[in-house]
This record gives C-alpha cells, structure tokens and sequence, in this order.
C-alpha cells in the first residue's frame, strides 16, 4: 500500500506580495491535483498571469496551465495535475509570472513556496 503524507492547503506566497497564492493539495493514488487559488491584490490588471510549474524527484506536471488575465483585485483558480511515477520523494517549484497591463517594464515574477511530497510504502 503506498501512502501519501501531504499537507492539504499549502501557503505559496505572502500576504503582502503582489500575488498571493494557496495551494490546496489533493491526491489520488498516483495523480496530485493542484487547485490554486491566485489573488491579484494590486490596482493594477495583470496580463499573460501563468502558473509556472516544475518537479524534482520522480514527479511529472502532465499539463501546462494556460495564461489569463487578471483584473484588479480579482481572483481565479488554476488547476495543475502532476503524476507519480515512483514512490519517492519530490519537490515542486513554482513561481508566478506576468505583465503589468500599460507598463513598459519587463516580465515580472513572485517565486511561491515549495511543494513537497513525500510519499511512503507501509
């Protein structure tokens, strides 16, 4: 029997970032489905906002979510499914990228908090 030890909902980044993001962690046999929750917390409306996921460890991000916009002070919800290939440890990276609508400036980026999974055989 393989076992999952896995927090539920998962803080990504903070209350004061420009983008806050949660994660809430389902499992299921060997899919992990991220449901994350993404908050625009500035005036300002956010284009080509994208979840941007990758995996160390024996994980595998089976889709890529697409970008969306996002107006201010609004929220969405982004899916991700991640497979797993092994029953080892693994570690998923993400950050949240996107253009500020008017500005000039480069691409900007909020590095969230690491997802760790830790998977047992009992």
């Amino acid at each position: 029997m393989i076992q999952f030890i896995i927090l539920n909902l998962q803080l990504l980044s903070g209350f004061s970032d420009p983008v806050y993001a949660e994660a809430y962690v389902n499992v299921n046999q060997y899919d992990i489905v991220l449901d994350v929750l993404v908050v625009n917390q500035s005036s300002d409306t956010l284009q080509n906002l994208s979840l941007e996921l990758s995996t160390v460890g024996d994980l595998k991000l089976v889709d890529k979510p697409t970008p969306l916009t996002l107006a201010p002070h609004d929220f969405t919800n982004i899916k991700a499914t991640v497979k797993v290939t092994s029953t080892e440890n693994g570690i998923i990276f993400s950050t949240i990228a996107y253009d500020v609508r008017g500005s000039t400036s480069d691409r900007l980026c909020v590095y969230l908090q690491d997802i760790r999974i830790d998977i047992m055989v009992s």
